[in-house]
């Protein structure tokens, strides 16, 4: 069961979700995280003849001042969104945005997720706007009968931030396949070759410049291990090249997801390195690629793996650098174990689409 154990009888389960308004706002303007995860339960209920309705934001608010962008999302989320589920009269309003409309959810079913607490890892959080939004939101929730508050895991609620709330669901992300197709890039082949070249151990990894991704404890770690190592990192917006004693960086910058996958493909190993992560989408994509995965162990995504990808996912631990190296070595001793399953995770869409329609139905 994905849901708190609770008694209830459900009879044609799903029938009474004809209509969904999904605020997604972000869905053309951020390609990656929540408004991802968003995407994919709109198609889950589309397969399943719902009327999904998407209230998503212009391309020309993604290239506001960040400030005005918080303050926009706000005015979206409390004013607009309540004013456009008037119109269309929805049975649910789905959010997955960490926190959702007080006017709309006084009156609309609601479901709102809990994609993470990385706003609050900052001890000055209350200073920012957007975590103070959430924390307000999050405290308020126990008010309304119709909002149904989802936590992805259930170690997020394990979380100091989590909400206190008798009655909650477990709804993960969906994390479909995405069809990667092997295509060049002339750039990264090159870089790959020369590390080939070398006797270098060619690794990829997909990080960025933000402070849960710890790209120079990634660095770090893989200067200790004392061997040649040539890393491309996706995630970063700029192109650039460098050597860090052991380790020759390379990023691409933005490129398109497809090729991500080729060179995943043909790495040596895919390392997620991560101090906090609201699901861990990578590991999952990796693992689906049938590459050997190394990661920290704090993405929730890991709770979810099918036992027979366990072989080629090594997790180290964020407090022990040894370990690293330790598994590090062991991955690649460790011949690559050759799955037969196509299904990463231990859940699928029906049984995601199920606990939606028990949540309703509850």
């Amino acid at each position: 069961m994905l849901t708190q154990k609770h008694e209830m009888k459900i009879d044609n389960m799903g029938n009474n979700i004809k209509k969904v308004l999904f605020f997604n706002p972000l869905k053309k303007i951020m390609i990656r995280g929540i408004s991802v995860y968003s995407g994919e339960y709109e198609q889950l209920l589309r397969n399943k003849n719902v009327e999904v309705i998407v209230y998503e934001l212009p391309l020309w608010f993604g290239k506001m001042p960040k400030a005005m962008q918080v303050f926009g999302f706000m005015f979206a989320q409390q004013v607009l969104l309540p004013i456009r589920a008037l119109k269309v009269k929805p049975d649910l309003i789905f959010d997955a945005y960490n926190t959702y409309s007080i006017l709309a959810a006084l009156k609309f079913n609601y479901i709102f997720v809990i994609h993470d607490f990385i706003p609050f890892n900052n001890k000055l959080w209350f200073l920012k706007p957007g975590a103070l939004y959430q924390k307000i939101l999050h405290n308020l929730s126990k008010n309304f009968s119709k909002l149904h508050l989802c936590y992805i895991n259930s170690r997020i609620i394990n979380d100091k931030n989590a909400i206190i709330k008798k009655k909650y669901f477990i709804l993960p992300n969906i994390v479909r396949s995405l069809g990667y197709h092997k295509v060049s890039n002339v750039e990264i082949e090159n870089f790959i070759k020369a590390g080939r070249e070398l006797d270098a151990i060619c690794i990829v990894t997909i990080s960025g410049s933000g402070k849960n991704k710890d790209f120079g404890g990634l660095v770090e770690r893989l200067n200790n291990l004392n061997v040649p190592v040539y890393l491309v990192a996706f995630g970063f917006a700029n192109n650039f090249c460098e050597e860090f004693n052991n380790v020759n960086v390379f990023s691409p910058g933005v490129v398109d997801s497809n090729l991500i996958g080729s060179v995943i493909t043909n790495s040596d190993l895919f390392v997620f390195h991560s101090t906090s992560e609201g699901f861990g989408r990578p590991i999952i994509e990796a693992l689906e690629l049938k590459a050997k995965v190394i990661c920290s162990d704090v993405s929730p995504s890991l709770d979810y793996i099918n036992e027979e990808y366990l072989p080629n996912l090594y997790i180290y631990s964020l407090r022990d650098m040894n370990e690293f190296k330790y598994q590090f070595d062991k991955a690649l001793r460790t011949p690559k174990r050759l799955i037969q399953s196509d299904s990463v995770l231990t859940y699928n869409d029906e049984d995601l689409f199920n606990e939606i329609s028990r949540i309703i139905e509850a």
